[in-house]
């Protein structure tokens, strides 16, 4: 589980962002989205990546012969 005042200022966060009350029933939603995401975070930051290693996908334009 993520760190829970860290998970409970995004979603303080993200009640002020919208200008309608959200039920509780939404936050507690959000909340274990928040927890989710934070701890997907985490895992991906435990794989240590060298500087020299490629992203999965690489961006190569075309460009057509003239």
């Amino acid at each position: 589980m993520a760190d829970e005042k860290l998970v409970e200022a995004f979603v303080q966060q993200i009640r002020h962002s919208v200008d309608h009350e959200i039920e509780d029933e939404h936050i507690e939603r959000i909340r274990k989205g928040v927890d989710d995401k934070l701890n997907q975070g985490a895992k991906l930051r435990e794989t240590p990546l060298a500087n020299g290693i490629d992203p999965f996908t690489v961006f190569r334009p075309y460009r057509e012969e003239s």
